[in-house]
């Protein structure tokens, strides 16, 4: 996969999920409401995200100084964001708890998504 293709993904991606919360805010917050109350499907999620992450970092580790870092170091810190969700289940569906329950981290979350969805697409747009 080249780097433009990870760009382009990863911007549509968070152009979509921006947007459905925008639009969407009461049936968003009920799927998180329920995603969060249900330990099997929260770890099974994990599982795959990790895996995908894993596959990223393996196939796009490129530590030059040019914009491609950008990918590596998200793939990285991704990677070890999910690790820590694994090997702390309980802990991290309690904070997943905590934070849906804040109105001010919901507004929050929706613009900083469609923020990186614009620095993707300025990205994918350079290169």
């Amino acid at each position: 996969m080249s780097d433009v293709q990870i760009f382009q993904i990863f911007g549509f991606m968070l152009l979509f999920i921006g947007l459905s919360t925008l639009l969407n805010k009461d049936t968003y917050k009920k799927m998180m409401d329920d995603f969060a109350s249900s330990y099997w499907l929260y770890f099974l999620t994990w599982i795959l995200i990790f895996l995908l992450w894993f596959i990223m970092v393996s196939f796009h580790n490129i530590w030059e100084w040019e914009m491609w870092l950008i990918i590596t170091l998200l793939g990285w810190m991704s990677l070890t964001k999910w690790m820590v969700m694994i090997v702390f289940p309980d802990w991290t569906m309690d904070v997943t708890k905590k934070v849906m329950g804040i109105e001010k981290f919901i507004t929050a979350y929706k613009y900083l998504v469609i923020s990186l969805w614009l620095i993707f697409l300025i990205l994918w747009y350079l290169s």
